[in-house]
């Protein structure tokens, strides 16, 4: 039955890559390519007919053999897949037969110490024999990233995943499935099904040196980040490598075919044209290594990179955008078209963070699932308020009591902290970093990784209490996560299931991209717990087209903070929106919000009052100069040298030439309550 199972979870997922859905060079594959290549030849040389133009490629074909190498034409008649890897880059291939039958023998017995891989060309036999569909898209992308490696990070030992009888070998336990995510039994059980359908070549873990790297140090590398987030294998002393075919089988035994984001490599320079075009095709393009074409050696502010260390990068990215649903991933992706059809604007700051997905909130989402961290901590909290007294005790009283507690291990005093910190800090952005700052979060100056993981894994969980209360909404947004990191279907949806989806997109929302950079907080939907232009569209879009968002299963009846007081705020306006160009609505909303934004948590009657007086002014004046209101609004991206309530190169409405952030946009509401103040000349809308 595990043999069917894995059989057709392989089949799915090679029908889910077969690049029917993405174009990639179609006119590469026309049957007229050919022709056109002798008529290409024929003009080049001076040709007078075809069949001179084949005897120069006759010629180019003999002294390409005596040199044993071929410059490969994009324009040959070669299968999507090829394309695909060799992207924009001018390689060769080999055409030494016995170099190609040597690699072909080794691969087929998985002999990788056969010595044709100490061949300066092998490579290039590896492209030939891709090219001729010999060697599977998966072999090929381990012949790449192994060679790539192993420049970097001297080989210690190959070994065999599985025996002769199909079970796991030695090392595979004592290594391998040591460093990889914990896995149930039957999870463990569709895995080597899964491997045994592999070519011999890719039943197989290699280790290698660390070069520079050292796991203790701490370093602020890429390679450190990586590390520290479990995103690389290792046993502590070596990296463990894994083929590209167990990389995907292991995919598909956490998150199952339809979520699993498969790491893609492409030769040469991946452009953010190129990262997104993978990502909709949910894949995470990384760029590999050939002899001839480009190499990448940076990654965001990352310099001078290992290649591994490229390729690690973008399958951690592959990684944690298989654990985010895939209809939460689309709703990102129905965001970015709504910006750029409104705005105009291809890539601004948010677009590429809502393509490229690096969530910390989902790195850790294992840990999230265990509860005994936070029990702890309740249970420390019960413990001193029996010995003190009911009144919340503050920071420093848990910091002198603990410090005297012989009885708590170090990670126990991390935790109590932790959680009084989250307590405090759940709803001030400015309090949070201030007691970051200031706490064991930072030792010397010096981020403390592991800490920074207990903090924000009860930061969730404080945020759940705080903000659901609702036992079962937790439950399901657990059972997500828990179909997610096991491979299960997720749970049909439902009312039950809607709202955990909802709550789990506003939740993302919310903790935003990067844990440590505050712009992120709010997804760049949000800064400072204030609503940006991007969060304002998503809900103006969201009011108007329910049905849209309703496909990805996110209820506007189901949202949480951040997003539900704004929501609630903009049906209160709704009448003053409609039949008005997008820029006026937007305009509307960032006035009335602004006005709100002092009285959300606790707004009187009267208080309410005097704000929608105000707004009722605004709205009159907006409507009766729109035109010229209109004509000196427009979208335009931050500069970097914006204040600090503006987020550099994210998407503002400006009007005439001052960004609507928060900093200005109290000052436009004064100046438009003055305008219509002083020529006032019509009744005031009657009050409702």
């Amino acid at each position: 039955m595990n043999i069917e199972k894995a059989k057709l979870i392989w089949r799915e997922f090679y029908q889910k890559y077969s690049f029917k859905e993405i174009e990639i060079a179609r006119s590469y594959l026309d049957k007229q390519a050919a022709a056109d290549f002798m008529q290409l030849i024929q003009s080049k040389h001076g040709a007078e007919k075809v069949e001179q133009a084949a005897t120069v490629i006759q010629n180019v074909w003999r002294k390409a053999k005596h040199r044993n190498l071929l410059n490969i034409s994009r324009k040959g008649n070669h299968r999507y897949e090829f394309l695909h890897l060799l992207h924009q880059e001018n390689v060769k291939k080999s055409l030494n037969s016995v170099l190609l039958e040597e690699l072909q023998k080794a691969l087929d017995l998985g002999d990788w110490s056969a010595p044709v891989f100490s061949h300066s060309r092998y490579l290039y036999a590896a492209m030939t024999l891709f090219d001729q569909k010999k060697i599977t898209q998966q072999q090929m992308y381990t012949l790449l990233e192994r060679d790539q490696t192993l420049k970097d990070y001297p080989l210690i030992n190959t070994y065999a995943i599985l025996n002769e009888e199909g079970d796991w070998t030695d090392e595979a336990r004592d290594i391998m499935l040591k460093s990889l995510p914990s896995l149930s039994e039957d999870q463990l059980n569709l895995l080597r099904h899964l491997i045994l359908q592999l070519p011999k070549s890719e039943q197989m873990f290699y280790t290698t040196e660390m070069g520079g790297f050292n796991p203790n140090s701490n370093q602020k590398t890429l390679m450190g980040l990586l590390y520290q987030q479990k995103s690389i294998y290792s046993d502590g002393n070596h990296f463990i490598n894994l083929a590209a075919g167990i990389h995907d089988a292991l995919g598909l035994t956490q998150y199952g075919v339809n979520e699993y984001v498969r790491p893609m490599m492409r030769l040469g320079k991946q452009s953010i044209d190129d990262i997104e075009e993978g990502v909709r095709f949910q894949s995470r393009y990384t760029a590999a290594i050939f002899p001839g074409a480009f190499k990448s050696k940076s990654v965001h502010e990352y310099e001078n990179l290992t290649a591994k260390e490229v390729t690690e990068h973008d399958r951690y990215h592959s990684k944690i955008m298989s654990k985010i649903p895939k209809d939460i991933l689309h709703t990102f992706w129905e965001m970015i078209d709504l910006s750029r059809q409104t705005t105009g604007i291809k890539w601004s700051r948010e677009i590429w963070n809502w393509i490229d997905m690096a969530t910390e909130y989902f790195i850790t989402s294992d840990d999230i699932l265990n509860e005994q961290a936070y029990q702890r901590y309740l249970n420390y909290k019960k413990e001193y308020k029996e010995r003190y007294g009911t009144h919340p005790p503050t920071l420093d009283a848990v910091e002198e009591d603990i410090l005297q507690r012989e009885d708590l291990s170090p990670e126990e005093l991390d935790t109590i902290l932790s959680g009084f910190m989250f307590e405090r800090t759940v709803l001030s952005e400015e309090e949070l970093y201030e007691l970051c700052a200031e706490s064991f979060l930072f030792i010397n100056g010096e981020l403390n990784i592991g800490s920074r993981e207990k903090f924000f894994q009860f930061l969730d969980k404080v945020y759940d209490r705080r903000l659901e209360k609702d036992n079962a909404l937790h439950q399901q947004i657990m059972e997500i996560f828990d179909c997610k990191m096991t491979g299960k279907p997720l749970p049909a949806h439902n009312s039950k299931t809607q709202k955990s989806m909802t709550a789990l997109f506003c939740k993302i929302v919310r903790f935003g991209t990067d844990s440590i950079n505050t712009e992120s907080h709010g997804f760049y939907m949000f800064y400072k717990n204030k609503i940006n232009l991007m969060g304002i569209l998503f809900l103006l879009d969201l009011l108007n087209h329910p049905e849209k968002y309703e496909t990805f299963h996110i209820f506007a009846d189901e949202l949480i903070s951040p997003f539900k007081k704004y929501f609630e705020s903009l049906k209160e306006i709704s009448p003053f929106l409609q039949n008005h160009d997008i820029k006026i609505q937007l305009l509307k909303c960032h006035l009335y919000f602004n006005l709100q934004e002092d009285l959300f948590d606790a707004i009187s009657d009267s208080e309410f009052r005097k704000v929608w007086d105000k707004f009722k002014d605004i709205n009159e004046y907006i409507d009766s100069n729109e035109h010229s209101i209109i004509e000196t609004l427009t979208f335009k991206k931050v500069d970097m040298e914006s204040e600090d309530s503006a987020i550099p190169n994210s998407i503002a409405l400006y009007y005439e030439d001052m960004p609507l952030i928060p900093a200005k946009i109290k000052d436009l509401t004064n100046q438009f309550l003055e305008h219509q103040f002083s020529q006032r000349t019509s009744t005031i809308l009657p009050s409702s």
